[in-house]
């Protein structure tokens, strides 16, 4: 098989053969514990759901953990009411639709509506957005101010189509990358305090599936399987 290839797709049957049957069962299983991958496994536990998280490295972050920790959210958050920046929902829409080149609406207005709630969500984590404007022009902020604008609000003809506010989010780590590892350390914090089991030097290689339906993976760990 080469690099590229996807893994063959095994069935019941192989399990029972190549593994002598299933070693556990689990409602939710996750694969890769960076910001997606941990924060889908902290809201299944936390639904009720029997939680495994597996994660190829030896530590939690991928690819995630190098990035810097900016994030897209507007509609009143706290940092923006803090700094004195006036922001809605409806607003951070009509942006996002105006520079989208195939918008869907639907997930748009979800992601919006639900931004404030996204902000919280982040903190609840155990850290802050500072409460600091940085007025200046960057990717990413470079100390560690809460707020700064990071797309084409302010720039014709999006300016004109939606009030121009700031929604770039930084979290408090000094430069443009490493700050999103504060983030994934946080999500590892809150799922030690669950039930949810996280698996580390695991990586998932096969999908089990029975007709259409995934009802299981396979996995590996060093030599275990």
């Amino acid at each position: 098989m080469s690099g590229t290839a996807l893994p063959d797709v095994l069935s019941p049957a192989d399990v029972e053969e190549r593994f002598g049957g299933w070693s556990e069962e689990t409602d939710v299983i996750v694969v890769g514990f960076g910001v997606a991958g941990g924060a889908a496994a902290l809201e299944a536990v936390r639904a009720g759901a029997r939680t495994i998280l597996l994660e190829r490295a030896a530590e939690p972050g991928g690819t995630s953990a190098m990035a810097g920790g900016h994030f897209y959210l507007g509609g009143g958050t706290a940092v923006q009411k803090a700094t004195g920046i006036e922001d809605s929902a409806e607003e951070m829409f009509k942006y996002i639709h105006a520079v989208s080149k195939e918008p869907e609406d639907d997930k748009i207005r979800a992601y919006c509506d639900d931004s404030v709630e996204h902000f919280d969500w982040l903190e609840a984590l155990g850290f802050e957005f500072e409460r600091t404007f940085w007025p200046g022009k960057a990717v990413i902020q470079p100390g560690t101010e809460g707020l700064m604008y990071t797309g084409n609000e302010k720039v014709h003809p999006f300016r004109d189509l939606a009030v121009p506010a700031p929604r770039g989010h930084k979290v408090p780590v000094p430069g443009d990358t490493g700050g999103a590892k504060l983030v994934v350390d946080r999500m590892a914090d809150r799922l030690a305090e669950t039930s949810a089991v996280v698996r580390y030097e695991t990586g998932a290689t096969n999908l089990v599936m029975e007709g259409d339906r995934i009802v299981g993976l396979a996995w590996r760990r060093f030599e275990e399987r």
